[in-house]
C-alpha cells in the first residue's frame, strides 16, 4: 500500500476532477443544446434521471458505505482485500438484478418504450459499472490514477461528443458516447486496483450478510431517498408538461450540478479523515476540521453561485441561446439552493456520517422525498418549470434544516460565525457591484462571462487579501509559489 496522501493534495486533485467536470459542461452543452435543442436535451435528461433510479439501487449505497468501510481497515490490506472482495460480490449481484429489472420496466411501460434503444446503451453502462472499485480509491485517499482516468474519460467524451454528435437525431450516438466512455473509466479503474491497489484479491465470495447487511441498507436507502428528490423534478416536468420543459430546466441545473460539485469534492476528500477524528475520539481535530470545510464553501462555492445569479441572463444565453430564455428564472431558483445543499453536504457527511449517525440523514431525506413529492405535484401543475425550481429550492433547504437540528452546537455556532461569513459576502458584493454593468453590453454572452468573471475574481481576490482571509492567502501564495519555480527553472541565472 503506498503512503497516505495529505489532505492537501486530495483536496487539489479533486478541485482539478471537479474542474475537469465545469470545463467539459462548459465546452459541450453549449454545443448539445443547440444541436439537440430542447425536446432532444429533455429525451437524454429524462432516460438518464430513470436509470439514475435504478443505478441507486444497484449499487445499494455503496459509494457510501464502501468509503467508509474501506477506510476504516485501510491500514491492514488483508483485512482490506477482504472487505473489498465481499462489497464487490454484493456490488456484481444487486447490478445483474436491477439490470433486468430495469429491462422488464422498459418493456412494460409505453413512455419508457418508445426510448428503448436509449435505455439499453446507457443500462449496459451502468451494468458494467458494478466492478468500479473508486469507493475503494477514496476510503483508501488514492486520487491520483482515479483523477487522471476521469479526465481522460471527459476528453474523451467531449472528443465524441463533437465529432460523431450534428444534428437533432443524434440523441442514440451521444447516449453512446457517455456510456462508452464511462464503460471503459469503469474498467480500467477495476484493473488498476486489481494491479497497483491490492497486490493479491480474494476470488469473490458469498458476503458475510450479518456483517454488511444493516449498514449497507441504511446507506441504500439514504441514497434512493436523495436520487428520487434530487431527480423527481425532471422526471415529473417530463410526465406533466413534456420534453422541452425538462430542456429549459436543465439548463439551469448545469449550472447547479458545476457548483455543487465543489462541496462534493470536500465532502468525498473529508469523510475518510472525519470519520478517522471521531473513532479516535477526537472531537476537537474534528470539530476544527468541519468549520475549515465550512470556511472554504463561504470563500469559494457560495461567492460563485451569486455571481452566477448576477449573471444569469448571460449564463443562459451562453449554455442554452436564444431557445432556452424561459430558463433564466427557474435557474435563479435552483441556484440559490446551492447554499443549502453545500451545508447539508458537510454537515450529514462530515458530522453525522462520520460520527455512525446515518440513521438521522436518512430521516431527513425521507422526509425530502415526501415533501418534493407532493411541492413538484401541486407546483409543476401550475408553474410549470418554476414550480419544480421553487420545488427543489424547499426541499433542499428543509433537508438540511432537518440534519443541522441533530449536529453539534459548537457546529452550529461555527456554521453562523460572522467572521467567516461576512467578509466573503462583503467581498461579493463589492465584486459583483464592480462587474454587473458587463450585463449591459452588447457583445457575446461567453465574453459577457468572461470579462465580468475576471473583473469579479479581481476586486474579490483583492478584498480577501487585504484583509488576510486563510484559504485565499493560502491559494494565492501556492500560485505564486509554483510560478517562482516555473520561473527559475527557465531563468537559473
Amino acid at each position: 500500500m503506498e503512503a497516505k496522501s495529505s489532505i492537501k493534495l486530495n483536496s487539489i486533485l479533486n478541485i482539478i476532477l471537479s474542474a475537469s467536470a465545469v470545463l467539459l459542461s462548459l465546452v459541450t452543452y453549449p454545443y448539445l443544446t443547440r444541436v439537440l435543442k430542447p425536446s432532444g436535451v429533455g429525451t437524454i435528461s429524462f432516460v438518464r434521471s430513470v436509470v439514475s433510479y435504478f443505478t441507486l439501487f444497484a449499487e445499494l449505497g455503496m459509494p457510501l458505505y464502501g468509503m467508509r468501510a474501506c477506510a476504516k481497515v485501510k491500514d491492514n490490506e488483508a483485512l482490506l482485500a477482504d472487505t473489498v472482495s465481499e462489497l464487490l460480490s454484493i456490488n456484481i449481484s444487486a447490478h445483474v438484478v436491477v439490470a433486468s429489472v430495469l429491462a422488464l420496466t422498459v418493456a412494460i411501460i409505453p413512455q419508457f418504450r418508445t426510448s428503448w434503444v436509449l435505455f439499453l446503451v446507457l443500462g449496459l453502462a451502468m451494468l458494467i459499472d458494478c466492478v468500479n472499485p473508486v469507493w475503494l480509491f477514496r476510503g483508501i485517499e488514492r486520487y491520483v490514477f482515479v483523477t487522471a482516468m476521469s479526465i481522460g474519460g471527459k476528453i474523451f467524451t467531449a472528443l465524441g461528443i463533437f465529432l460523431l454528435v450534428k444534428s437533432e437525431s443524434d440523441t442514440f450516438i451521444y447516449a453512446c458516447v457517455l456510456a462508452g466512455c464511462a464503460a471503459i473509466c469503469s474498467i480500467a479503474d477495476f484493473l488498476y486496483m486489481k494491479v497497483k491497489v491490492i497486490s493479491k484479491l480474494p476470488k469473490l465470495k458469498r458476503p458475510q450478510i450479518s456483517k454488511h447487511l444493516k449498514p449497507v441498507m441504511i446507506f441504500f436507502l439514504m441514497s434512493c431517498a436523495t436520487t428520487l428528490y434530487i431527480n423527481m423534478d425532471v422526471v415529473m416536468l417530463r410526465l406533466i408538461k413534456g420534453q422541452a420543459e425538462v430542456g429549459y430546466y436543465d439548463v439551469g441545473l448545469k449550472v447547479k450540478t458545476i457548483l455543487n460539485s465543489i462541496s462534493a469534492s470536500l465532502w468525498t476528500v473529508a469523510l475518510p479523515r472525519a470519520t478517522g477524528h471521531w473513532d479516535s475520539g477526537d472531537k476537537k481535530s474534528a470539530e476544527d476540521f468541519i468549520k475549515k470545510l465550512l470556511h472554504v464553501l463561504y470563500t469559494i462555492e457560495f461567492p460563485l453561485a451569486l455571481f452566477f445569479i448576477a449573471f444569469s441572463d448571460s449564463a443562459v444565453m451562453f449554455l442554452g441561446g436564444a431557445d432556452y430564455t424561459e430558463a433564466r428564472i427557474p435557474m435563479i431558483f435552483v441556484l440559490l439552493s446551492v447554499f443549502a445543499i453545500a451545508i447539508g453536504n458537510v454537515i450529514s457527511g462530515e458530522v453525522l456520517v462520520s460520527n455512525g449517525k446515518e440513521k438521522i440523514v436518512l430521516y431527513s431525506e425521507i422526509t425530502g422525498v415526501v415533501v418534493n413529492l407532493l411541492l413538484n405535484y401541486i407546483l409543476i401543475m401550475k408553474y410549470s418549470v418554476l414550480g419544480a425550481a421553487i420545488a427543489t429550492l424547499v426541499t433542499e433547504t428543509l433537508v438540511t434544516l432537518i440534519q443541522l437540528t441533530y449536529s453539534k452546537v459548537s457546529l452550529k455556532l461555527a456554521l453562523w460565525d460572522s467572521k467567516n461569513i461576512l467578509l466573503p459576502l462583503s467581498a461579493t458584493i463589492l465584486g459583483i457591484l464592480a462587474s454587473i454593468w458587463v450585463e449591459r453590453l452588447n457583445i457575446l454572452a461567453f465574453f459577457k462571462l468572461a470579462i465580468g468573471g475576471c473583473i469579479f475574481a479581481i476586486v474579490y481576490a483583492i478584498i480577501m487579501l487585504l484583509f488576510k482571509d486563510e484559504i485565499v492567502t493560502d491559494i494565492f501564495d501556492t500560485v505564486i509559489s509554483v510560478i517562482k519555480k516555473v520561473f527559475l527553472r527557465k531563468n537559473p541565472n
